[in-house]
């Protein structure tokens, strides 16, 4: 994703925020929201191709033919080159040279070009397109099919009824003809290794990518098939060489020889695609006049997205003082100033642009967003919380399937203790983004509190496999041990009573509660052995005391020649009752530490200490 990149380097130096000319329209597409000065048709014009272009690349790759809602996309048109160049990407001071970019984000996603673009300048836009579109892939995929498909796709373009793909792109073929990348090095690579993100290295690598899918894509279909398979086979843990020759049947040098040939030839075939004429006929209104004010503040949050600070800033002044109520205006500062880590000035505004009610969804899922992250970072109350998840819920009524508005609320339902709601809330955010691992964790944590341990497993597991985040990949394993805590748990509480087996749910790990203690557990002795159970009763004779302790399919029975010979320690934050004969009620969650009894009696073993655990502590497996 070359551009993004080159947006996260680019120093701004300004003083003022570019101006905005009168005249500004919108159009709204199935797929695409189009706003600029540019003309009336204009813009239907960059509409068209764009919904050209997605259609074309979904009927030549139909697994991305998918139309669940997702973060919006903004295409932003202006007339000629004089109007774009206060937006282009900024490097040292000065504008960067682009026919167009991309920005993308959780909320919103926004193309921005000039009417005048042509040919290859395209190019980008449609490569970060395409990643766009396939992010409804599983997250496993390397990256060479990531960039070998948005290479590919980047070529498009149409003339009459009929789209085509795969053009040769001559940089890379001149590249590649040179030199080429082995093949085993290509499918190692994934998005922070170095070959990805240095210069010379990254560009034979987009190069190769390009290669072998072209070469897969379009001259040796069975090829493709095999590559599917391989990826399969590396995402269930095989190694790549192993991996290779079973699903190709060749060593890796055989398709290299393939490729070397392939991209010597002096001519490359490319894809044909039929237009759905369809396309054309839904794009026929005339776009509808939009004020100077939300000009301002489309403009405005476009700069914030692009790290542009004081120019978003200025911009979107300029917006709330020609029109003091503008929803939209309001919701881009607030998001502004959060991004500038002042969370107490942004919600006046993020409050401001939810109180009108507008029908814009994005008003209220920056509000909500905003509240829920304040209440896991406590400092929000519950009510606030309550506030955050209305504002989330109406996000999706406005937008339905709106992914990420998903994901914070079924975050926000986690932190409000409702895991069924998360649950299923999760489950759709899931359907529209099944590649992101943070969904899958949070998804898991609600079905662990549900009690569905097997199918938490189920999602946990290849997390654990595949994840490259190290912090992704260790939540992983914690949750999935804490699915073997807390079963046990509920094993443990079911054969002492029916009754008992409801445990308080699984704190979320963003928001502990205030009373959580975190236990520093007794160092065991040579020859003591720690257990898990339920502290059930004391049985008292004049020679001894003996401890009932219901753990995993058994009752220990513990004893000591009497009360002091056992050491007790509570972590717990209220004060432990008396520690006295009978029965105890409510049975409590403890560790108890015994040793093996050596004279023949008809206890297990002999108690050394208990430790009575704090309210929601899982214990390890």
């Amino acid at each position: 994703m070359r551009l993004v990149r080159l947006l996260m380097i680019a120093a701004c130096i300004v003083t003022a925020a570019p101006a905005v000319a009168a005249d500004w329209t919108s159009l709204e597409t199935d797929h695409f929201l189009l706003i600029g000065d540019a003309s009336g048709r204009d813009i239907r014009d960059v509409a068209l191709r764009f919904e050209q272009f997605r259609a074309a690349v979904t009927e030549a790759f139909p697994v991305l033919a998918d139309d669940r809602p997702g973060p919006p996309v903004v295409v932003i048109v202006f007339r000629d080159q004089r109007s774009y160049e206060p937006y282009k990407p900024r490097f040292n001071g000065k504008s960067v040279r682009v026919g167009g970019y991309f920005i993308g984000g959780n909320d919103v996603n926004y193309i921005t070009l000039a009417a005048d673009t042509r040919g290859s300048d395209f190019q980008t836009v449609y490569h970060e397109y395409t990643h766009l579109l396939m992010r409804r892939l599983p997250a496993n995929l390397s990256a060479w099919v990531h960039e070998g498909l948005a290479e590919y796709f980047s070529t498009f373009d149409a003339s009459g009824s009929t789209a085509r793909f795969g053009r040769p792109l001559v940089d890379h073929v001149g590249l590649l003809r040179e030199r080429q990348m082995p093949l085993l090095e290509l499918f190692a690579v994934n998005h922070d290794s170095a070959t990805y993100n240095e210069g010379n290295r990254r560009t034979l690598f987009y190069a190769q990518s390009w290669l072998l899918t072209h070469y897969a894509f379009i001259e040796n279909p069975e090829r493709w098939k095999q590559l599917v398979q391989f990826e399969s086979l590396m995402h269930n843990g095989q190694p790549p060489a192993s991996a290779f020759e079973q699903a190709l049947g060749v060593a890796p040098a055989v398709l290299e020889q393939e490729l070397q040939n392939y991209v010597r030839r002096h001519a490359m075939q490319y894809q044909v695609v039929a237009l759905d004429q369809r396309v054309a006929t839904r794009i026929q209104g005339q776009p509808a006049p939009m004020s100077e004010a939300e000009a301002h503040a489309w403009l405005g949050d476009l700069l914030g997205h692009a790290g542009r600070t004081e120019e978003a800033t200025v911009l979107l002044e300029r917006a709330l003082k020609a029109s003091p109520e503008l929803p939209l205006a309001h919701a881009a500062m607030g998001t502004l100033l959060l991004r500038q880590d002042k969370s107490n000035e942004a919600m006046t505004y993020l409050e401001k642009a939810t109180s009108a009610n507008s029908p814009n969804e994005f008003v209220h899922f920056y509000f909500g967003v905003a509240l829920v992250r304040r209440v896991a970072n406590r400092t929000a109350s519950d009510g606030e919380l309550k506030k955050g998840i209305a504002s989330l819920e109406r996000a999706v009524e406005l937008r339905s399937g709106f992914a990420e508005a998903e994901k914070m609320l079924g975050y926000g339902y986690l932190l409000a203790n409702e895991p069924e709601k998360g649950r299923d809330t999760l489950r759709r955010a899931l359907d529209g983004d099944p590649g992101d691992d943070n969904v899958i964790l949070m998804l898991a944590e609600a079905e662990l509190r549900l009690g569905q341990f097997a199918e938490a497993r189920r999602r946990l597991g290849p997390v654990v496999g595949r994840a490259a985040d190290a912090r992704v990949k260790e939540r992983a394993r914690e949750l999935l041990a804490r699915s073997v805590g807390v079963e046990q748990q509920q094993q443990v509480r079911a054969e002492v009573a029916p009754s008992a087996a409801d445990l308080p749910p699984i704190s979320s790990p963003a928001r502990p509660t205030d009373s959580t203690v975190q236990p520093v557990f007794r160092e065991r002795e040579p020859g003591e052995t720690r257990t898990y159970g339920l502290f059930t009763e004391i049985e008292c004779t004049p020679q001894q005391v003996v401890l009932h302790v219901r753990a995993a399919g058994q009752t220990l029975l513990l004893r000591a020649p009497r009360f002091d010979a056992i050491d007790f320690i509570s972590y717990r934050t209220t004060t432990p009752g008396t520690i006295s004969c009978g029965a105890r009620r409510p049975a409590e969650d403890v560790y108890v530490t015994w040793r093996r009894d050596p004279a023949p009696s008809s206890q297990q073993g002999i108690a050394v200490a208990v430790e009575l655990l704090p309210d929601g502590f899982v214990p390890a497996p």
